[in-house]
Order: C-alpha cells, then sequence, then structure tokens
C-alpha cells in the first residue's frame, strides 16, 4: 500500500493527486481563464498507456470548473455537465488545460477547455465544454486572492497509487451485470463535502469501458463522454454501470448510470461515451 499522503477535508485531494497546477488568466472582469498542467506519470497511465479518459475529464472539470466559478461571482457554481472529445491517447505529458468563459449567465456559466500534450509540440489531446449551474453557497464563495494561483503542493516522498487504488474503483458483478463501484471518501470529495466531478467522471469512465471489455475480451479506451451530474453522492457506495447500445464505425456506443447505493440507488450520474477496443 502507498503512503502517498493528501489533505484531508480540504477538498484538494484530486487536484492534489493529479499533481495540478491551476493559474488565473485573462483580466478578471471581461475575460476569466484558467490553465492547469499535469504531469504525467505512471499512476495515471491505463491500459493502451495514456491517460485515461477519467482523469483527462478530471482535469478538465477542475480547471473549466474554477473558471465557472470565478465567472459567477460574487456567488459561485457547480458543474452540471461536461462534454469531452478525446482525440489522441498517445500522451507524453505534461499535459495543460486551457479553459475560458464562454458565456455567464444568472444560473449558468458556460465554459470551453481545450487539453495540449506539451510533450509533443502542444498536440490536441482533447476538447470539452462544460455547463455550471450558479448557486449561492451559504458561506459565500471560496476566498481566493486574485490572480487566483492553486500550487500542486509538495511532491509526496513516496510514488502515488495508481488511479484505480486512490479512487479505490473495485469491479462488482450482480443480477443485472457487470458494474463498477467506489466507496465515498473524504480525499474524493469537493469543499462542498460531495463527491469531486472527477470521482464521477473515473467511476464512469470505468464502468463504460468495463461494458466493452466484458464483451471483447480486450483492453478499451473512451474517446468521447457526455456526463451529466443529476444529483451529489451522499451516502455512497457509488456504483456505475455501462450498457452497451450499439457499434458505430469509431467505436461502441455505451449508456451509463451512476446511483448512490446506500441512498435508495438515487441516480447521480447519467453519461453516453464512445469506447473502442484499445
Amino acid at each position: 500500500m502507498s503512503t502517498f499522503r493528501y489533505e484531508q477535508g480540504s477538498g484538494l485531494g484530486v487536484p492534489t493527486y493529479l499533481r495540478m497546477d491551476r493559474r488565473e488568466t485573462g483580466d478578471g472582469d471581461t475575460e476569466i481563464g484558467m490553465v492547469g498542467t499535469v504531469p504525467l506519470g505512471d499512476h495515471l497511465r491505463g491500459p493502451t498507456g495514456a491517460m485515461r479518459t477519467g482523469g483527462l475529464v478530471t482535469l478538465l472539470d477542475s480547471v473549466g470548473g474554477l473558471c465557472g466559478g470565478l465567472g459567477s461571482l460574487p456567488r459561485w457554481s457547480v458543474t452540471a455537465n461536461v462534454l469531452t472529445r478525446v482525440h489522441r491517447l498517445d500522451h507524453r505529458g505534461p499535459l495543460r488545460a486551457e479553459a475560458r468563459v464562454l458565456r455567464r449567465g444568472r444560473t449558468t456559466v458556460v465554459s470551453e477547455t481545450t487539453l495540449v500534450d506539451e510533450g509533443r509540440d502542444d498536440a490536441l489531446v482533447a476538447d470539452g465544454v462544460l455547463t455550471s449551474a450558479v448557486i449561492e453557497p451559504a458561506d459565500g464563495p471560496p476566498a481566493f486572492e486574485r490572480p487566483v494561483h492553486i500550487p500542486p503542493g509538495p511532491a509526496p516522498d513516496d510514488p502515488p497509487p495508481g488511479l484505480d487504488e486512490f479512487f479505490g474503483l473495485r469491479p462488482v458483478d450482480d443480477e443485472r451485470g457487470p458494474a463498477v463501484e467506489l466507496d465515498l471518501a473524504p480525499h474524493l470529495g469537493n469543499p462542498w463535502g460531495i463527491p469531486h466531478g472527477g470521482t464521477v467522471a473515473v467511476l464512469v469512465d470505468a464502468a463504460a469501458e468495463r461494458a466493452v471489455t466484458v464483451g471483447t475480451g480486450g483492453p478499451a479506451a473512451t474517446t468521447d463522454l457526455a456526463l451529466h451530474f443529476l444529483s451529489p453522492g451522499r451516502v455512497g457506495p457509488l456504483r456505475a454501470r455501462g450498457r452497451v447500445l450499439g457499434r458505430r464505425g469509431d467505436g461502441h456506443l455505451v449508456r451509463v448510470t451512476a446511483h448512490d447505493t446506500g441512498r435508495g440507488d438515487a441516480l447521480v450520474a447519467l453519461a453516453a461515451a464512445t469506447v473502442r477496443p484499445a
């Protein structure tokens, strides 16, 4: 078991695990943007040797979501949905995500994010559009000094655990077929005490891939993900299940649902994914 450490209860567990460095760009008024970088360690690589799509979506959500929050000040926002298209599955790293606010509304903020591979001359890895729902936090928005800079923190003394171990992913099989689940834990949450959007993204991605690998017997990778957050996980475990709807030229179309099994199977997220054999 790795002795990798994170700051308990800080809401920074997932970004800390990714070694994410985030900086605000733009003028902070008419132009609001964020840039985030992540070194690509072996613990983040999947069967293809690239960063898993759940990790890519986590990076897009962490950078684009913070951008949306700044765009909703003096209130704040939480991610409602994120649409991601993956263009490359052969990453060298470091990876850099650049986000900017496209629209600031009374109830929603829309941001776009592009992800490039600095180790491949900024080759496009993925892009996404993120919609954030504006909220009124009881204690107000996070107290950031502008322009915002959230560093990755000190490097761990020990190698970080693999992605499956950090998120506690485990395959399960029941009467409805194969699924993937995880337990809720403080290091998988956000500052509001609910699962980080990346936690749900990693779970959904794993379930989509498992739905295909069980049928094909080989590794697979998600290349498109439309993820909708419907309600926060509260009790856990969270269980996600993929159902292969059909096959297109670019891969299998998979529908994924994620439920909070400890809260009457409340629907937490719904996603559509394209998964192709790796």
